[in-house]
């Protein structure tokens, strides 16, 4: 069964890891700033103009 996860993903999981062994397991659940870094979804979001030309 393919899990579909890769490498780069970043899962984070509390406690116990999954089955497919990816991801950072940490013993505690972190509160949601942490949860976001360590599951590699700490991104710097930019807003830019977009333009459409029909």
């Amino acid at each position: 069964m393919a899990h579909e996860i890769w490498e780069l993903d970043g899962p984070m999981y509390v406690r116990k890891p999954a089955w497919h062994g990816l991801g950072t397991v940490v013993s505690e659940a972190p509160d949601s700033a942490k949860a976001l870094e360590l599951a590699s979804l700490d991104w710097q979001v930019d807003l830019e103009i977009l333009l459409s030309i029909l």
